[in-house]
């Protein structure tokens, strides 16, 4: 059985979120988790019911708004692994600095090349939440030894 790869970026207002198979990016999408479903805006593999699920946590210490971006995350995983039959999910924590070495080969990355470099892989991009997931899925997928396509 092949384990989908699911990036998610979560932020205060929208999420980002990126579903990767087989070192290609399947689909993503700009989610508000507080009023939108994310298996709905998104295009499932069919036969896929294992993924490893990695999501950015906050580079250091204090944040602001950390309980209620970590409150979203963990809502949205669970709207995933529920809603598309997900029998066992792994899920990973990533630093922004992690993803953005391993998918990027730097950790100076803006939003703006963020959203540059996910178009190489994903089009269109509606938001740099949705730009990071793609990067933190394709950074998934780099650990889990698959080539990028």
């Amino acid at each position: 059985m092949k384990r989908l790869t699911i990036g998610v970026d979560p932020g205060n207002d929208s999420a980002g979120v990126s579903l990767w198979l087989d070192g290609r990016c399947l689909s993503s999408a700009t989610v508000h988790p507080w009023t939108e479903n994310a298996p709905d805006l998104l295009e499932w593999p069919e036969g896929v019911d294992e993924a490893d699920v990695y999501v950015e946590v906050p580079q250091h210490g204090a944040h602001k708004s950390r309980g209620g971006v970590h409150w979203a995350a963990g809502m949205l995983v669970a709207q995933l692994c529920a809603q598309i039959r997900i029998r066992r999910a792994r899920v990973k924590k990533v630093r922004p600095d992690d993803w953005r070495m391993g998918a990027l080969g730097t950790k100076d990355v803006t939003k703006k090349d963020a959203e540059r470099a996910a178009k190489c892989y994903r089009k269109p991009i509606n938001s740099h939440d949705e730009a990071e997931a793609v990067l933190i899925g394709m950074y998934g997928e780099i650990q889990k030894g698959n080539e990028i396509r």
